[in-house]
């Protein structure tokens, strides 16, 4: 028999776009074997990888007619499978954020998502990692900051996103002690400064570092009452 129309010798495809056997066209002819009655056997070599990636390997496709005697031709195909395609984030952060300092989401509820054209999804390895923080000036709460994730198939090829992170701090302490708005006390019982109760409380400064200042203003004199007057306290 002859084959008249046959796959190329050697072919190279993505590890997605292998062929099935049955979508390979040929054509065979025979002198004296109608070409319907020739027998067409189909078989595959077993496949050798292709070190270092795990999604590549090559085989051998070998197609043997035999005619109505017995006569046979042989054709081959050498089939070299490779992933030159990198992973996809599918779902990936914003480019860009601005949050307050309280609000820094953790890199593990960064939500994304990957996919590869030959590696499984749960098999896609993402990396990730964090620039150093960078001080805004005048703002010990405030910094920038670059996180990174990489996802590699498992021929190595990848893909890169980033995230710039800008932490503000646009939020006042609150007092959480504090004296009652206004007051009346005999000229005897004005409390100093320092006796007074205060505290406050910060969402990015620790308490203890939320700094307190305490003013009098100058006190307005009573009429007809040389030990009366009023001041407001700040």
């Amino acid at each position: 028999p002859i084959f008249t129309l046959q796959p190329a010798a050697d072919t190279t495809v993505d590890c997605d776009k292998v062929p099935a056997p049955e979508d390979v066209k040929y054509t065979v002819t025979d002198n004296c074997t109608p070409a319907a009655a020739i027998n067409v056997n189909y078989s595959e070599s077993p496949k050798v990888p292709t070190p270092g990636c795990a999604n590549a390997y090559t085989f051998t496709r070998t197609w043997v007619a035999a005619d109505g005697c017995g006569n046979t031709a042989t054709i081959k195909q050498r089939v070299t499978v490779i992933d030159r395609t990198a992973p996809v984030f599918t779902l990936q952060p914003a480019a860009d954020t601005t949050v307050d300092c309280n609000n820094v989401p953790d890199p593990s509820d960064v939500k994304y998502a990957v996919t590869d054209n030959c590696t499984p999804a749960p098999e896609v390895k993402v990396t990730y990692s964090e620039s150093p923080k960078v001080a805004t000036p005048d703002c010990i709460n405030g910094y920038t900051f670059t996180r990174t994730w990489v996802a590699t198939d498992g021929c190595g090829n990848t893909t890169t996103i980033k995230q710039n992170v800008t932490v503000v701090d646009r939020t006042p302490p609150v007092f959480t002690v504090k004296p009652v708005a206004d007051t009346t006390v005999d000229c005897d019982k004005v409390a100093a400064l320092d006796k007074i109760p205060v505290a406050a409380t910060d969402n990015c400064s620790p308490a203890a570092n939320v700094r307190i200042t305490c003013s009098d203003a100058p006190p307005v004199t009573t009429p007809g009452c040389a030990n009366s007057y009023t001041f407001v306290r700040t």
